[in-house]
């Protein structure tokens, strides 16, 4: 089964409906269906709420994360070997520590990776993006 590892971005405009949210939807329904497996690290989910807080405010940002949790998309805890390798995927390319996390969960569950982050265009040899 195909998996793919969200990125904050890929959750924000979902959330927001910007561009590239049906793509999101998309991939939110053939999760539903089981026809691929959706993963985003807790890291990465951290990121959707702290920047739902800066944008719209604690309560806002809370009630996010709580429907989050009714999609089907599931929550890696980091390891400490995934900590590890995001710390150096970090210090390799110039790419934030949170987007680490994200190529390393990849690499970890052979996955790709979905974003319209435009630090992912240094990984693109290492890992398959889809672009927003």
């Amino acid at each position: 089964m195909k998996t793919i590892v969200l990125d904050s971005f890929a959750i924000l405009a979902y959330l927001q409906n910007e561009d590239g949210a049906q793509k999101v939807e998309e991939l939110l329904l053939a999760a539903q269906a089981g026809k691929i497996r959706l993963l985003i690290n807790r890291i990465n989910l951290g990121e959707v709420f702290y920047l739902s807080a800066k944008r719209k405010g604690l309560e806002t940002a809370r009630q996010i994360l709580k429907e989050f949790s009714l999609l089907p998309v599931e929550i890696i805890s980091p390891s400490d070997d995934l900590i590890d390798q995001a710390a150096q995927l970090k210090a390799q390319y110039p790419i934030s520590y949170a987007d680490g996390f994200v190529a390393a969960t990849a690499f970890e569950f052979q996955a790709e990776i979905i974003s319209g982050d435009k630090d992912f265009q240094y990984l693109e040899k290492l890992l398959k993006i889809i672009w927003l």
